[in-house]
């Protein structure tokens, strides 16, 4: 690797511009009709929120002399109001810094200061009254102070901790004068308004929640962010200009092009590397590190290139494209570029090892919630990171081999290629909870099924260790120093050219040619797969819920009428609805049924068994709040079935269709070739076309490519079968 006091460590070619533009630039838009727009949209929220609760009232009025009074549209008049007094709140509040900025003295970086006072000059802007470091590839300035942030403002100037390593210094020059353009632009003395706006509405759409008067307030929220994304991307291609200004076309545009991959790569470290180290319980030696060694990949780099240039804008996005960027800044016309200054950022520091890694450690602290974890070098990422999740779920694959009465390990992964039954192992794994939510999501999962197993079995063979590298995936190195890419072994070994130890005594192979084969099993019968055990019963919330003796685990008592209670207990093998037990493997059949009206609640569970019997439970309770006692009682029946008898439902079901059958289930009639609605039993949804089902106000929708979809209701008799089942379903038969 360079020497990254010399030289910065990303290494990219300059970008190519045109000859400066003899047409003058488009002038923006004035200071003063920017801030008429932002001021604006910031007094539209009180007077909106007024507006609402005015006509609310007027309704009330007009209800409450008709004789009658609707509680409901009383209290949603009073949340509203309530609404509107927390946006009023926000709007007047001073701003809370964010937390993981680490502030820095000029006794400590005068270097830095002297250049950041050097481009305010330039630039004709402030000097910042801070400079701090953020642990991500971004810069950005700000000043916030009370009274709506128009008066005793504070200016912040915030640099990233990856810039002084991916930058030169007449980089990280243009890079300032672009911040320092937002200071002069009056960019800055805006941003506050903008701010309390999306925090007004914010608040008003927290307090009202699910209520269809939020979507109004919705609305004027994306109407907002509408127009202050297109104002701010103005902005930046203004504090682009200033930029030009003080350092010159072709060190903004490279750098530009440099921070858009950068910004890429941090994203794949952090995505990939880091929170699976995290969320094992270990940190990385140096976070910066790992960003420098990505980035001295030719091979990585070309990926992230390639990732930047199938990029597209968004209506909301707060910057234009780096390709539009770079594209105006070709027609501005050179402005006394000074000499190029070739050297890493990072020397305008004093000591950038130790100001750097404190910055990424004060970060690392806050993600990690201050707990205390074990500090590993990257090169353990896939010692404690990587083995230890292939063990699990190798651990998950086998016992679904074993649930499809196959052997264990590879020997099982091979028969279930031999029999093709890829689709019942892809079926068993989505039940088991695997998901990726993509169209292949059948592959993947059976991918990941035999990589875990096979990963596994090597690092249970002696002298056989996970080597790992920056430039690519990981793979297998024998005790003679012979590698094989993590793809290659898995092929070897389905293929039954090596043999691994927990199948058989062997080793990764030393050599091109491979070692002597093990003869492959011999073909059995195509399994069919048997029952899974029930899961261990579901702890419910905690009240109303309330333990119970007996063999059973949890009660609960809730109104059912005038004067009456109802009661539904659940234990590891039945439910009892009042007085009646019905044991889970009974279950035929379930509804759930929820109404609410105004201030009114009523639930029910319908239960049907297999000899043909019915149960009920209805309740009902005159309030409407989120401690209504039904609701938790109606949720935690539909996840208890849901867990203890949709996996046998969801197996009869597919053996149903199998046979070329049909099934009902609400509007929705599945059949092998897919999914239609029964009134249109004809025009039948393939499942390959079909996406992951969507559930919204009581209905569960089942979307096709073909833009048609299928609508079920959630109160229909096995619903909770069609919601635990799809996937399992959409594996077996698409």
């Amino acid at each position: 690797m360079p020497d990254v006091a010399s030289a910065p460590v990303l290494s990219l070619d300059p970008v190519v511009l045109p000859a400066p533009s003899t047409t003058p630039p488009k002038p923006p838009q004035s200071l003063v009709l920017r801030a008429m727009v932002s001021v604006a949209l910031l007094v539209g929220v009180p007077v909106l929120g007024a507006a609402v609760v005015l006509a609310l009232v007027a309704v009330n009025v007009v209800i409450y002399r008709l004789g009658r009074v609707q509680f409901g549209l009383v209290i949603l008049t009073a949340a509203v109001a309530l609404g509107l007094g927390r946006a009023l709140v926000a709007m007047v509040k001073s701003p809370e810094r964010p937390k993981d900025e680490f502030e820095l003295s000029e006794a400590d970086e005068p270097g830095l200061f002297a250049l950041v006072r050097e481009v305010a000059g330039v630039a004709g802007a402030p000097v910042p009254d801070r400079v701090v470091l953020v642990s991500d590839v971004n810069a950005y300035v700000y000043e916030f102070g009370p009274l709506l942030g128009l008066f005793s403002r504070r200016r912040t100037l915030a640099i990233g901790t990856p810039l002084f390593d991916v930058l030169t210094v007449s980089q990280l020059r243009a890079v300032l004068a672009h911040e320092m353009g937002h200071f002069s632009g009056g960019d800055t003395r805006l941003g506050p308004l903008t701010f309390r706006t999306e925090q007004a509405l914010a608040r008003v759409v927290e307090t009202l929640k699910g209520s269809r008067v939020a979507l109004v307030f919705v609305k004027y929220w994306e109407l907002q962010r509408r127009i202050t994304a297109a104002v701010r991307r103005g902005q930046e291609l203004v504090a682009d200009r200033a930029a030009v200004r003080v350092a010159g076309r072709q060190a903004i545009a490279d750098a530009l092009a440099r921070l858009e991959v950068a910004a890429r790569a941090e994203a794949l470290l952090r995505n990939t590397y880091l929170v699976p180290m995290l969320d094992a319980g270990y940190r990385p030696d140096d976070v910066g590190r790992g960003l420098r060694e990505l980035l001295v990949q030719p091979a990585r780099v070309r990926e992230l290139l390639a990732g930047r240039a199938a990029a597209v804008g968004h209506p909301w996005a707060s910057h234009p494209p780096t390709e539009q960027r770079i594209a105006q800044l070709g027609a501005l016309p050179e402005e006394g570029t000074p000499a190029p200054d070739q050297r890493a950022a990072r020397a305008v520091l004093r000591d950038p090892q130790r100001v750097l890694m404190a910055a990424d450690e004060h970060w690392l602290r806050l993600v990690n919630g201050g707990s205390v974890s074990q500090v590993a070098p990257w090169e353990q990422w896939p010692d404690v990171v990587f083995a230890p999740a292939q063990r699990g779920r190798a651990r998950v694959a086998d016992r679904v081999l074993e649930q499809l009465r196959l052997p264990a390990g590879v020997a099982g992964l091979r028969s279930v290629r031999d029999h093709g039954i890829q689709r019942d192992f892809a079926a068993a794994l989505i039940a088991a909870g695997w998901r990726t939510g993509t169209p292949d999501e059948r592959e993947r999962v059976v991918a990941a099924a035999e990589r875990a197993v096979v990963v596994d079995r090597a690092l249970a063979t002696p002298g056989v260790r996970l080597a790992f590298s920056w430039a690519g995936p990981l793979s297998v190195v024998d005790a003679a120093g012979s590698a094989l890419a993590l793809d290659q072994l898995v092929d070897l070994a389905l293929r039954g050219e090596v043999t691994l130890s927990g199948d058989a005594a062997a080793a990764v192979p030393a050599s091109v040619e491979p070692p002597m084969v093990q003869a492959p099993p011999a073909p059995a019968p195509i399994p069919q797969a048997a029952p899974a055990p029930a899961p261990p019963l579901l702890q419910p919330p905690v009240p109303p819920f309330a333990p119970m003796g007996g063999g059973w685990s949890w009660q609960i008592e809730v109104p059912a009428g005038l004067g009456r209670r109802a009661q539904m207990a659940v234990s590891p093998t039945a439910i009892a609805l009042g007085n009646d037990v019905i044991p889970y493997a009974a279950i035929a059949s379930a509804a759930f049924v929820v109404k609410r009206q105004q201030m009114a609640t009523s639930a029910e569970i319908r239960i049907g068994t297999m000899d043909g019997r019915r149960f009920r439970l209805k309740a009902a309770s005159s309030g409407g709040s989120s401690s209504n006692p039904l609701l938790p009682m109606t949720s935690y029946a539909w996840d208890v079935l849901a867990s203890q008898v949709a996996p046998r439902l969801v197996e009869s079901l597919a053996g149903t269709l199998r046979t070329g059958a049909t099934v009902t289930i609400g509007d929705a009639v599945l059949s092998r070739g897919g999914v239609a609605h029964r009134r249109k039993p004809d025009q039948v949804l393939p499942w390959n076309t079909l996406g992951e089902p969507r559930s919204a106000n009581g209905t569960l929708v089942i979307r096709s490519t073909t833009g048609r979809h299928v609508a079920v209701s959630l109160h229909a008799d096995n619903a909770f079968v069609l919601v635990k089942g799809f996937p399992v379903l959409r594996a077996l038969f698409a």
